[in-house]
């Protein structure tokens, strides 16, 4: 008993202490580490915003206003962390609790796992610890739920080992649970775990199991069960209409080069950089991105999959494991094999990076072969969706890790298994030092925006209601509106920023680049309006800052014009911004109505407290339409004096042109009223051509007032391609009017073969002209 009791209390030591080596790999030290930047703050918007509303919360209320927005991937762990922030706990610090939080359920269930394979208690506890140390795991900390969802994968298979063996409840019921974790944790795993458990399935049955017939009738009904529950359920969360799929291209780029399996990239390996043997890569060189070749060197673990698909090959089992492993291996090479594929230089002896039209893609000749996988990742569902084909690999090396523990769990050797998970652990692991030094950084860098940026907005943001100028796939706007419990316009990840952009008013959508000329009225036509309470401008940008805090070395910003993006910042990037915004942030500071509090981080544009009644709001903007003269002849976004138009062109346009802008099908414009007006019917003539338009294909342009109790309303069919002018009334009683254009049948330039134009173009609109009752 007391010796039982002294083996019992090693094992829980030596699993601690296994723990939190696992803890140190991964960046996630709660009070000390944060194992990301960018994605941790895209989560904690969403964690933050749930824990603002209740503790049942799963739509976050802050961002992408008027509407809500639903977590792409990662809701498992995002419920968790706002559960964390509710019960006090600090953002950096709730993000990290909650990574070690769904680690250690890994860790457990890896141990659960391993066991039931027959390990001993202690090669259980290596096995796992092995497992959650691999590059494939730690290496895609910065992708968030990606890493946990890798990481969870045997926790993922472990009630379908039960139920292979027993079919019960427990079982069943984990089979469910387990699924809808998957689902909501992270697509690329989800399909690994649901791919990997319907292979093991069939094989198992094909191999002659002993118990086949409860395989097929209870097995694989629950498990294809578990999977669909899971999905149906995450479809009707999110909502998304579709999902981008990427070219063939990009699934080559992305996939296994062969070499990244066999010899360690520089700068990852402790030991192989003390050793020589690494080799230094770049996206300058290589197609692909760090994480191709920064998490995919596994010849350690692939080779002890290989022996113990060998050692183990009567096994049924094992030979179920042995083609998930090959599965996923295949997978994760892409549609073309490479073998040091490098990027072709240029004549200088440079790389064509830069050159290149599309650096994301490669093309197929770049390879050395096709591996045939093209047609999986074009027709089959779900596989559409994994562009980066490398991730496959961690199903391999999941398999792989079940093989070497299948052949030598009941193998009286253990010694061999504990120095197999000893050298895996040894050759894969990180430099703790800079692991360390990485993910200290990471939380010192949320403190820095919390101080800097949050605290300070706080004493300059009026209303709920804000927009930060310019906008885009804005993840610190969605932080920083969810921090300060704001509803913000703006959205963060791309599915949420599409999904927000559609909902958004046109005086949102005027929020284009602050330092542009004329953005300064676009700013102020969002407060006159009443459209939002606040306008924010940031002095660093709302994407890229959130993964390199405060911006790039170079202090680049695409989202900016390329006026900027060439500017010498000197490293002083966050200056070089608010040096770029200096012009309307001037003009702004000009205007009386307006309140502007500008610091070293950011401005924010508020109305003045006695300019903020309906009535004022109204009396100013009419001063604006006063400014607007007949005839308004449509100029180019460049042209000086042009962004007057912007007040003009609500909903529905295309960018402007010279001399013309293009409607959709349905357009909204709004046309001032003159003072002169009151005493003379005036009426604004629209000159105007419609796209298409012939005798054989007549284009009906309908034309009615908006809010008006007598629903004016005019139809011209036009039908050939010259200018037509169409007379709209202007009453007196307000500073404008607003009219709603729309055309039945409007096509494309590509539907007309005139061009490969996929625009859906209605009118275009060249000039509006003043009439009076006597002209």
């Amino acid at each position: 008993m007391n010796r039982h009791w002294i083996r019992s209390t090693f094992d829980v030591a030596g699993g601690l202490v296994a723990l939190f080596y696992i803890l140190i790999v991964n960046g996630a030290i709660p009070g000390v580490t944060t194992p990301a930047l960018g994605l941790a703050l895209w989560t904690s918007s969403f964690s933050q915003s749930f824990a603002n509303v209740s503790p049942f919360a799963i739509h976050a209320v802050n961002f992408g206003y008027p509407g809500t927005s639903a977590m792409a991937f990662g809701l498992s762990g995002g419920l968790v962390e706002s559960w964390l922030i509710r019960a006090g706990l600090d953002v950096p610090d709730a993000y990290t609790t909650m990574v070690a939080l769904w680690l250690a359920a890994a860790f457990v269930g890896a141990i659960l796992f391993a066991r039931r394979m027959g390990a001993a208690r202690h090669v259980a506890v290596l096995a796992a610890t092995a497992w959650l140390s691999t590059p494939i795991v730690w290496g895609h900390a910065g992708f968030g739920m990606l890493s946990l969802g890798i990481a969870l994968l045997p926790t993922y298979f472990l009630p379908l080992l039960v139920l292979l063996d027993h079919a019960r409840a427990t079982a069943i019921f984990g089979s469910i649970v387990v699924a809808i974790v998957a689902v909501f944790m992270d697509g690329y795993s989800f399909m690994m775990f649901a791919t990997g458990s319907l292979l093991v399935c069939i094989c198992v049955c094909m191999t002659g199991y002993r118990e086949r017939r409860r395989v097929i009738s209870v097995v694989i009904p629950v498990q294809v069960v578990s999977l669909a529950v899971a999905y149906v359920l995450y479809r009707q969360y999110s909502h998304y209409a579709s999902y981008d799929k990427a070219p063939i291209d990009f699934f080559r780029a992305w996939g296994l080069d062969l070499s990244f399996i066999a010899v360690p990239t520089a700068g990852v390996h402790w030991l192989w950089d003390l050793l020589g043997l690494a080799k230094a890569r770049s996206d300058a060189w290589y197609y692909g991105d760090g994480s191709v070749w920064g998490t995919t060197f596994c010849l350690p673990l692939l080779i002890g999959g290989m022996y113990g698909a060998w050692r183990s090959r009567k096994n049924r089992f094992a030979l179920s494991m042995a083609v998930v492993a090959l599965f996923g291996f295949y997978m994760s090479l892409g549609p073309t094999l490479k073998i040091d594929a490098t990027r072709p230089p240029m004549p200088n002896g440079t790389p064509a990076f830069a050159a290149t039209s599309d650096p994301l893609l490669m093309p197929s000749d770049a390879g050395t072969i096709s591996t045939g996988s093209q047609w999986i990742s074009r027709k089959l569902p779900g596989f559409k969706l994994m562009r980066a084909s490398y991730r496959w690999i961690a199903l391999c090396l999941f398999a792989c890790w079940v093989l070497f523990i299948l052949a030598l769990a009941r193998d009286r050797a253990q010694r061999v298994s504990v120095g197999f998970f000893v050298a895996v652990i040894l050759l894969l692991a990180p430099h703790p030092v800079d692991a360390y030094r990485q993910s200290s950084l990471h939380r010192r860098l949320m403190a820095d925006i919390e101080s800097n940026v949050i605290g300070p907005m706080r004493h300059g943001v009026r209303g709920p209601v804000v927009a930060f100028s310019p906008f885009g796939n804005d993840f610190l706007g969605a932080y920083i509106a969810a921090r300060l419990n704001l509803l913000a316009f703006n959205a963060g990840g791309d599915k949420n920023y599409a999904v927000a952009y559609s909902q958004w008013p046109p005086d949102m959508v005027r929020l284009r680049d602050p330092a542009q000329p004329g953005q300064d009225l676009g700013i102020i036509r969002f407060l006159l309006d009443g459209t939002g309470d606040s306008v924010i401008i940031p002095y660093f940008d709302l994407f890229y800052s959130a993964q390199i805090w405060p911006c790039n070395p170079a202090g680049l910003s695409p989202r900016v014009s390329p006026a900027f993006s060439s500017t010498e910042v000197d490293g002083d990037c966050v200056g070089a911004f608010r040096r770029y915004y200096s012009r309307t942030i001037q003009a702004l500071n000009e205007r009386p109505y307006l309140k502007l509090m500008e610091t070293p981080w950011f401005a924010v544009v508020t109305l003045g407290d006695a300019h903020r009644s309906a009535a004022e709001r109204t009396r100013l903007l009419s001063e604006i339409f006063a400014d607007v003269t007949y005839p308004i002849v449509i100029a180019p976004e460049s042209a000086p004096g042009a962004a007057i138009q912007d007040f003009l062109l609500e909903d529905g346009w295309y960018s402007r042109e010279n001399g013309l802008v293009w409607s959709k099908p349905s357009a909204v414009i709004e046309l001032p009223v003159p003072a002169r007006c009151g005493t003379a019917s005036c009426s604004a003539v629209l000159s105007f051509g419609a796209f298409g338009a012939s005798s054989a294909r007549p284009v009906h342009v309908h034309v009615s007032a908006i809010d008006d109790a007598k629903k004016w309303g005019a139809t011209e069919i036009v039908s050939d391609v010259s200018a037509t002018q169409m007379r709209l009334p202007l009453p007196p009683g307000s500073p404008s009017r607003r009219f709603r254009i729309e055309i039945s049948n409007a096509a494309t330039p590509a539907e007309l073969g005139v061009s490969a134009d996929i625009r859906r173009l209605g009118i275009g609109l060249l000039r509006i002209d003043l009439v009076t009752a006597n002209d």
